[in-house]
């Protein structure tokens, strides 16, 4: 993903899952101050700081859920890890208030941006019972702590699938259009 020249943004604990998959490697991150002490003990070469928010070149961190959407709407990562319970806002709340505020047309933040698509969502949590909710705030993926390294490896492929989608989307408007009115004439058969 990062590869790809992805920005990629996290709140809260979605830091453990960037630096579980090596992306936050030679880069600077923020969670809450709670997680500090095992965020360091975990990944001792990861410069974690008590800001509200981080940017480093490509990764941008966010302690808590409030200061995460200011982070979403002024950066526009193109994938977010959240957390179901952080500080100050859950990771649906904010999911539902990014994707309210999301700018749709060019200028709506700054003159110099166009529009982008929302972000790719993927929750990072321990609680499995939030799952449908997520999808619902239309999640990419849902990822249960503990964390390994097959399912760190699956979430990025599925995050790279719909990475490339979008950029399809995007590139050939006309493409895109005739997928959809092929699928809707499938599902109505």
């Amino acid at each position: 993903v990062a590869r790809r020249g992805c920005d990629i943004g996290a709140v809260c604990t979605g830091a453990h899952i960037l630096a579980e998959a090596g992306l936050l490697d030679e880069h600077k991150c923020t969670l809450h101050w709670e997680n500090l002490p095992g965020f360091g003990e975990a990944f001792p070469e990861i410069e974690a700081t008590g800001g509200l928010f981080e940017v480093d070149r490509d990764r941008f961190t966010s302690a808590g859920g409030t200061t995460a959407i200011d982070m979403a709407l002024a950066l526009r990562p193109q994938v977010m890890f959240l957390d179901i319970q952080m500080p100050g806002a859950s990771g649906l709340q904010v999911a539902a208030a990014v994707a309210d505020d999301w700018p749709t047309e060019a200028g709506a933040n700054t003159p110099q941006q166009a529009p982008s698509p929302m972000p790719l969502l993927v929750f990072v949590t321990a609680f499995d019972q939030h799952a449908v909710a997520a999808f619902e705030h239309a999640a990419v993926d849902y990822v249960l702590k503990p964390i390994n390294a097959e399912r760190v490896a699956a979430m990025v492929a599925r995050i790279q699938l719909r990475l490339a989608q979008t950029r399809a989307l995007l590139t050939n408007p006309g493409d895109a259009a005739q997928a959809v009115q092929r699928a809707q004439t499938l599902d109505a058969a």
